[in-house]
């Protein structure tokens, strides 16, 4: 009887990992199309230089948008490997295939995302559950979400050196052709480790922020659920509240560690020379930067204010994002479990 029941229990808890798996691939795709082009804004303003000086992100925003047009905040999700010259008008019809194809890298990584930290953070549920049918504290459920930041941080740091040195392209220099040219150019010349460049800031990003994103979104439930409710009974506004509670929550936590992170990943050679004479008064003996000292550099020629430059727009765009991936996945869920 024992070993039969704790049979089921395995059962149940391989089903709930498949789940939470397959709903936080479907809500990563629906919340990465929803929230990319404020991720494109927040991404150049963290890292414009001296050249590009946007007075803030409805300026940013104007100014792609009069150059380069809508498409521009999609850049590159609209990729196409190895293609890089995209736009053809006079061809709408292969335009919209590559819109299509070139959707797929960042979207699939969005979808990975998900899956690992939705996956990841039921799988810690379970463990810390003593009785099925008792709620996890709100500490608990910030333990939870900072083990699945944590697990999901090395996937996500290759993918968001991808994302960000194809978002700033323009701005910069025109070098890579798509997110593969990307990949082969930075391994080429700076080996695997090129493309975990940033990755500290990452694991801080993410598992300060997934602590407060679960955290924050399970506290919000369970403050509209009546007694002897589940999230199930929850209605649709209500889900959608909580998710857009959660992404703020997210975000205005960890956002420096963010902002460093964007930093690291498209510094040039030039910049980190820069940032050691400015430090140290010498040049450094390797190409490579820290966290800190990056960190430190943004607070002597910016203030702390710096920290949170672009902050803004990445609030605006936690709303429907993360509303869109809290609702997407609980929608999925209940369609599973019927």
């Amino acid at each position: 009887m024992a070993s039969k029941q704790k049979e089921n229990n395995k059962n149940d808890q391989n089903y709930k990992a498949i789940k939470d798996f397959s709903s936080g691939t479907i809500a990563g795709m629906a919340g990465k199309i929803v929230g990319f082009p404020f991720d494109t804004v927040k991404v150049i303003l963290q890292t414009q230089n001296n050249q590009y000086n946007f007075k803030g992100p409805l300026d940013c925003a104007l100014s792609i948008f009069r150059k380069e047009g809508f498409f521009r905040f999609y850049k590159v999700l609209i990729f196409v490997l190895f293609q890089f010259q995209l736009f053809n008008y006079s061809d709408p019809i292969n335009y919209l295939l590559n819109v299509i194809k070139g959707m797929m890298s960042p979207v699939i990584g969005g979808m990975a995302e998900n899956a690992i930290l939705f996956a990841v953070n039921g799988q810690m549920q379970i463990l810390l559950k003593q009785d099925s049918q008792n709620q996890l504290t709100l500490s608990q459920n910030m333990i939870c979400g900072a083990v699945a930041g944590f697990f999901v941080s090395s996937v996500l740091t290759p993918i968001e050196y991808v994302k960000c040195q194809l978002q700033v392209q323009n701005t910069i220099s025109k070098q890579f052709r798509g997110p593969l040219d990307v990949l082969y150019q930075t391994i080429k010349t700076s080996g695997l480790k090129g493309i975990f460049r940033g990755h500290s800031a990452t694991i801080a990003r993410e598992t300060l922020g997934n602590a407060a994103w679960f955290g924050s979104y399970e506290f919000a439930c369970s403050k509209m659920m009546k007694e002897g409710e589940t999230k199930d009974n929850l209605k649709g506004y209500q889900l959608i509240s909580a998710g857009a509670f959660a992404g703020m929550c997210f975000w205005a936590i960890p956002y420096p560690a963010d902002l460093i992170k964007s930093k690291m990943q498209i510094i040039t050679n030039e910049q980190i020379n820069q940032i050691h004479s400015l430090l140290y008064n010498q040049k450094p003996v390797k190409s490579t930067i820290s966290f800190l000292q990056v960190t430190r550099y943004v607070i002597k020629t910016e203030g702390f204010l710096g920290l949170y430059r672009g902050l803004g727009v990445t609030l605006c765009r936690a709303i429907p994002a993360n509303a869109t991936i809290f609702y997407t996945f609980e929608v999925v869920s209940r369609f599973l479990r019927s």
